[in-house]
């Protein structure tokens, strides 16, 4: 475990937005909203999970 707040990125495409889900757990019933912000830049989107569980952490990217 680390006490560093990860950043996620992936890639964009124009015109879309985007917002973070996760589980901390592939069992959890339900994916929850990750709070913070999106930021796009160029065709590279960041969001960092300020609130890192202390173990591992599933994300996925939704586009709209």
């Amino acid at each position: 475990t680390s006490s560093q707040s990860p950043w996620i990125t992936w890639q964009t495409v124009p015109g879309k937005s985007y917002r973070v889900q996760f589980k901390n757990s592939p069992e959890d019933p339900s994916w929850q909203e990750l709070d913070g912000s999106v930021t796009i830049l160029g065709n590279q989107g960041y969001c960092q999970d300020l609130a890192p569980a202390a173990t591992q952490r599933f994300y996925r990217i939704v586009g709209y």
